[in-house]
């Protein structure tokens, strides 16, 4: 649990200098032990992802899950979030609209929890994808999950 005083002096998208100020706020305001975070201290990895993100580490996600892309439509990156129960073997493929794979984004094992990969809408060799709509595919752990993104040039 992040303490309630830093979450007060957050704000998202916070840049590193306002993070600071907002960690050195927070323990300015502490007068006594945190009894969340113990003595005023707080992981700085766990602040800077609620200042920036809002969202706190929680428990592992309960099911695969996999997030549309953001931003979609998009041009010229999106970025790709899927959260896996368990370790497993992560296979996230790119498909046109025929069928046909245009790029392997993860195809290995990966830990337990959220995840994301950022495509840059290129092939495996690198040439530049037309503008269309696409399908990226997970499959991790014996489940599949598919959903479409458009690349607008």
């Amino acid at each position: 649990m992040i303490p309630n005083m830093l979450k007060r002096n957050a704000k998202p998208n916070a840049t590193n200098a306002e993070i600071m100020d907002a960690l050195r706020q927070t323990a300015s305001q502490a007068s006594t032990p945190d009894r969340e975070m113990g003595w005023g201290i707080v992981d700085a990895a766990t602040a800077a992802a609620v200042i920036t993100t809002g969202i706190e580490r929680g428990p592992q996600p309960d099911r695969t899950v996999l997030h549309p892309a953001y931003p979609n439509p998009f041009n010229p990156t999106t970025t790709i979030r899927y959260e896996l129960t368990s370790t497993a073997h992560v296979n996230l493929t790119v498909y046109d609209v025929r069928g046909t794979k245009v790029a392997t984004l993860v195809d290995g094992t990966q830990s337990a929890g959220p995840k994301s990969v950022v495509w840059a809408a290129r092939r495996q060799g690198g040439e530049q994808l037309a503008s269309g709509v696409y399908i990226y595919r997970l499959s991790a752990g014996g489940v599949q999950k598919s959903r479409k993104v458009v690349l607008l040039k």
